[in-house]
């Protein structure tokens, strides 16, 4: 299953709809996603492989915070134009997702060359890159 957009994020708050059909969650542009609906995404979604957030402004380090600590099976993730993110959250995210194997970062404060060629070599698990 999959959602996009708006909806998809209030999908999340049913209780009833928790249990992880979904594969891919695509939450692009959703400009009232904050922080806490990210935990509830991480603690939810224990089959989610895809997660899009680029261009969630409201999100910080504490949404990789809780990402890391949930989604077990994520393996592709979209940060793009996320200005809000230190490089220390996003190197802590990758070294505790060994599953993720793609992350962009196109357009976040965070990409400069210099970062994304310390992040590819210390995590050369996960293709980092700017799209």
């Amino acid at each position: 299953a999959k959602l996009r957009g708006s909806e998809a994020a209030w999908h999340w708050l049913d209780p009833a709809e928790r249990e992880s059909q979904l594969t891919a969650l695509h939450l692009s542009h959703c400009h009232a996603l904050r922080d806490g609906l990210t935990d509830l995404v991480a603690r939810c979604g224990r089959g989610l492989r895809t997660l899009e957030l680029a261009g969630c402004k409201r999100l910080t380090d504490n949404a990789l915070r809780s990402i890391a600590e949930g989604a077990p099976d994520l393996v592709a993730l979209d940060l793009g134009a996320i200005k809000s993110i230190s490089v220390r959250a996003v190197d802590e995210l990758l070294e505790r997702k060994p599953s993720l194997r793609t992350l962009n970062l196109g357009g976040a404060k965070v990409a400069t060359d210099m970062v994304m060629n310390q992040l590819a070599i210390a995590h050369p698990h996960c293709r980092i890159y700017r799209r």
